[in-house]
């Protein structure tokens, strides 16, 4: 179970027995969005911020932050990532 909170934490634990597995890195803001993207192992996490965090999905207990990517002009509203063409699909409030 992934979950972010709406003070920029984001962590995943464990369903069967409550234990958290990791922390994701922080944002500055409230998370909106968390995508699990198997076919790059990562996780992607959206934020009030205008960021969105790309981390990798690893098995130990770290979280490498891949790549940061900032929105400048406008608020990020949705995030989606499409397996297929390996796209990160961004949304925000002016379209």
């Amino acid at each position: 179970m992934i979950i972010g909170d709406s003070y920029g934490n984001t962590a995943i634990f464990n369903v069967l027995n409550g234990a958290r597995i990791k922390l994701l890195p922080k944002h500055s803001a409230e998370v909106i969005s968390i995508l699990h993207a198997p076919t790059i192992t990562a996780f992607i996490t959206a934020s009030t911020d205008n960021k969105i965090h790309l981390t990798l999905d690893n098995e130990f207990g770290e979280s490498e932050l891949l790549r940061k990517f900032s929105i400048s002009e406008s608020m990020v509203t949705l995030i989606e990532f499409d397996e297929s063409t390996k796209l990160l699909l961004v949304g925000t409030n002016t379209g």
